[in-house]
């Protein structure tokens, strides 16, 4: 049964050919923001609890409103098309959920998908899904039946509800979370930044990089800090930026040598005791902490935003 659905902004109304209205959608620079804030954070926070795991499940769900969307009106976002659910299928060994192509239209006649490119594509978000995080899609879903196998449970999946998301800066971010976690810094890292970093974070008009000064400059312990979870992301960041100067630097060998195995520890203990890494790897995207886009390249994708102070709520 559908509960809990949550209303998002005023999305796009579109009409099928027989009259019938069809599910809605954000505009698609909120969905790239859902989608960059959400699963990009489930990456790099692996093992911070369920919550992610489900906030990830329900961004595929809208990813899979979008893509059926897509499929049947040719990527054209004004063309009308009808579908008001979609079968997925629960493998429950090993976990996996698939979507066969079936799909439902308004007037409850079921069809399919033939087209291996398009199934393809709903692939690419059913990959989201499975039967650890069901809380984040199940709500969503009629179950149909189980097959006689007792293998697999057969759903229905209500496209408009998936289509119905709140805004992405209301979504909770357990990325965000106050708790402080310890951290050991590497004297290399340590020396890179005051060389290099220090001066400019503090007159920074950044909060976040204001919270780093003052994190790792004001610290009791020379090579100890006890950080909120939030401000690790950017602890990466900077680790990350720092082993590139420190490359091109013209400083002795010796030196360098430091400073690069100081930043390469760090980053490994963040990755392996955190999950955190470098954001963003391929360099572009949202920060979750401050929610302004990488550039003007990406600033297109994702929206336009002001930023925010890098507050803990």
């Amino acid at each position: 049964m559908h509960q809990n659905r949550q209303t998002g902004p005023a999305p796009r109304e579109v009409t099928t050919e027989s009259g019938s209205v069809s599910y809605k959608l954000p505009e698609t620079h909120v969905m790239n923001k859902v989608f960059n804030r959400v699963l990009t954070a489930t990456e790099r926070a692996a093992g911070v609890g369920p919550a992610v795991s489900a906030q990830a499940a329900r961004a595929a769900m809208l990813g899979i409103a979008a893509a059926v969307r897509d499929i049947l009106a040719d990527f054209d976002r004004q063309a009308p098309f009808d579908a008001v659910a979609l079968e997925l299928r629960l493998h429950h060994i090993p976990g996996v959920v698939t979507a066969p192509g079936a799909y439902w239209t308004a007037a409850g006649e079921r069809r399919c998908i033939d087209d291996p490119g398009a199934n393809y594509q709903l692939k690419e978000w059913t990959d989201g899904i499975n039967g650890g995080n069901r809380e984040g899609w199940e709500p969503l879903c009629t179950r149909i039946s189980d097959r006689s196998d007792a293998l697999t449970t057969v759903y229905r999946m209500d496209l408009a509800a998936a289509a119905e998301f709140p805004q992405p800066d209301s979504l909770p971010d357990p990325l965000f979370s106050a708790a402080e976690v310890a951290v050991q810094l590497p004297r290399g890292f340590m020396s890179a930044y005051e060389d290099e970093f220090a001066e400019i974070h503090q007159d920074s008009d950044s909060a976040a990089d204001k919270q780093v000064w003052e994190l790792l400059m004001r610290r009791p312990s020379r090579h100890r800090v006890a950080t909120p979870r939030y401000l690790l992301g950017h602890l990466a960041d900077t680790a990350q930026t720092l082993d590139f100067l420190t490359e091109h630097a013209e400083i002795h060998h010796s030196t360098r040598r430091a400073r690069l195995r100081g930043c390469a520890v760090l980053l490994d203990t963040l990755a392996a005791d955190y999950g955190i890494r470098p954001w963003p790897r391929m360099g572009h995207g949202v920060r979750p902490l401050d929610d302004i886009p990488h550039c003007e390249e990406c600033a297109s994708l994702v929206g336009y935003h002001p930023p925010v102070g890098a507050a803990a709520p």
